[in-house]
């Protein structure tokens, strides 16, 4: 069997995509607010949007699946399922002053894989391959829906809840992997690097827009700020990634 063969039209009006695997052949239509995926069973016409009715069965996976990772609400026995984890970095002043960078730039945005959770009153191991392990309190958003290019306006609409988190770097590499232009993921996406607090529902907190963060490590005060402080906030942050990414449910 050979590789696939690959076409690819870049005019936004009648953007295609086609992939051949030997005698299967999948349509992509790419437009300017939306995409979607479309099977070899029933094709549209560009701009057109078309949706499968049909159920797959049941999969019969050669392994076990992982455990769908999730975290606590607050008052529920309730857990709210993690999707995604996407962070931003660079977003308060004092920060960007140590990172030598612009106050206004684009927002940093990294990933971190949702089995990097340790729920609130976990063990954090110390991880190989850094002698430098470095911590970030964060303010968590949870979301409970979402969409392509969500207006400001309209971004605490898709808001579940807040929480407060850590995001866990190994910070030695990340200043190599700066200085080289090289992706984050070594630095930021490794194992028990996500550790978050219960969720609290946004029905219950109202929709945050400022509320202090201090973290403390052994007693002694490390991080004193109030989310006010953010040089991106909330909903600005919520527009920007659904600009580049398709924001769902369980996403924080």
């Amino acid at each position: 069997m050979t590789g696939p063969e690959v076409r690819l039209y870049d005019s936004f009006q009648n953007a295609k995509k086609y992939i051949k695997w030997t005698n299967i052949v999948f349509r992509i239509l790419i437009c300017r607010q939306n995409r979607e995926i479309l099977g070899p069973s029933r094709l549209a016409a560009p701009g057109q949007h078309v949706r499968h009715n049909r159920r797959s069965p049941m999969a019969a996976f050669a392994l076990t699946p992982p455990a769908q990772a999730h975290l606590d609400i607050t008052g529920s026995d309730e857990k709210f399922p993690v999707r995604r984890i996407y962070c931003i970095g660079k977003n308060y002043v004092a920060h960007i002053i140590e990172m030598n960078a612009d106050e206004r730039d684009p927002p940093v945005i990294f990933m971190k894989p949702s089995d990097a959770i340790v729920k609130n009153g976990g063990e954090i191991p110390y991880p190989v391959f850094t002698t430098n392990f470095h911590y970030e309190c964060e303010l968590v958003v949870a979301m409970k829906s979402g969409g392509y290019n969500i207006p400001v306006a309209e971004a605490a609409s898709h808001i579940y809840g807040y929480a407060i988190g850590l995001d866990m770097t190994r910070r030695d590499h990340q200043a190599e992997a700066l200085a080289k232009g090289l992706p984050w993921e070594v630095t930021k996406g490794f194992d028990h690097s996500a550790p978050v607090g219960p969720i609290t529902r946004a029905s219950e907190s109202g929709i945050l827009t400022s509320g202090h963060v201090r973290l403390k490590v052994n007693g002694a005060v490390k991080q004193d700020a109030d989310i006010s402080l953010m040089i991106w906030k909330v909903d600005e942050i919520i527009s920007k990634l659904s600009e580049q990414h398709r924001l769902m449910p369980g996403d924080i």
